[in-house]
C-alpha cells in the first residue's frame, strides 16, 4: 500500500501504524500450501535466533539457522552456504 494511500485512508498516526507495519499473519498461513523457508543467523544483532525460531514455529515454516553471520547475511563473507541453502530448498519444492 503506497504511503499517500495510507494517510488518506488513516488520518491519525495511532490509525496508519497497523497499514504500515502489517506483517503476516500466522494464523492465516500456517498449514496452508504455501512453503515457507525462515532463514536466521547466529551473530544477528537485530532479530536473534529465538525470534527466528519462535516466528519459524508460528508459521510452521522450514527453518535454518547460520553460524557466525550477523544481520545481512547475503551482504557479509560467507554468503554463499546461505544462497546454496536457498536454491536447494527451492529445488526440493520443485520435486515435490
Amino acid at each position: 500500500m503506497r504511503l499517500e494511500v495510507i494517510t488518506r485512508t488513516a488520518s491519525t498516526p495511532q490509525d496508519r501504524a497497523p497499514l504500515l507495519f502489517n506483517r503476516p499473519r500466522a494464523d492465516r498461513i500456517r498449514g496452508g500450501r504455501t512453503p515457507m523457508l525462515v532463514l536466521g543467523s547466529t551473530e544477528d544483532a537485530i532479530v536473534p535466533p529465538d525470534a527466528i525460531e519462535r516466528t519459524a514455529r508460528a508459521y510452521g515454516a522450514s527453518l535454518k539457522i547460520f553460524p557466525g553471520l550477523g544481520h545481512d547475511m547475503m551482504l557479509e563473507p560467507g554468503w554463499e552456504p546461505v544462497a546454496r541453502h536457498m536454491l536447494e530448498w527451492l529445488e526440493h519444492l520443485d520435486r515435490t
